[in-house]
């Protein structure tokens, strides 16, 4: 894994709290069987742990980016999987979308964004599909950088971005 050598670190882990509870002892996801089917969630939390690690592995194949999140390193422990990435210090858009941006300033500080998306649908053929305000985090120095690329998407030829009837990404 590259290395950078940030100052601060954030580790995402993989859990989802929709259905899964703390194991006592190791702290590994266990299923709550009082609020699901156990075996169907299982086979869910296998999938969803696949497509979490995909994320983590498709973001370390991208060429460095100051604008897109980097993943240092990608692990497994306690039965789920976790990435390393640069903690950023500053807000999301969102808590900066409460100050009124001329058109100007927005178009200076969203630019970044919109080239790396072009880079990364033109280059890699990969549409992130969840850009929302909360997914834009600036840092310090008040540069922005996209994240969470959980339901980014390779493009092919062949097949279609998404299935008639298929809902994708997040409510803004």
């Amino acid at each position: 894994a590259r290395q950078p050598n940030p100052k601060k670190l954030a580790i995402k882990e993989f859990f989802p709290l929709t259905f899964c509870l703390r194991h006592p002892i190791d702290f590994s996801p266990i299923i709550d069987a009082m609020r699901v089917n156990v075996q169907t969630h299982t086979v869910v939390f296998k999938n969803e742990l696949q497509k979490f690690k995909n994320e983590a592995q498709l973001l370390q194949t991208l060429p460095r980016n100051p604008h897109c999140v980097e993943v240092l390193d990608v692990f497994e422990a306690h039965a789920t999987a976790y990435y390393v990435m640069p903690f950023y210090q500053g807000n999301d858009l969102l808590h900066w979308l409460k100050q009124p941006l001329s058109p100007n300033a927005a178009m200076a500080l969203f630019r970044p964004i919109l080239v790396l998306c072009a880079e990364l649908h033109e280059t890699h053929a990969l549409v992130h599909r969840d850009i929302k305000p909360a997914n834009i985090l600036f840092r310090e120095d008040e540069t922005l950088v996209l994240t969470d690329f959980g339901i980014a998407k390779k493009i092919s030829n062949d097949v279609g971005m998404t299935q008639a009837g298929m809902i994708v990404g997040s409510a803004a």
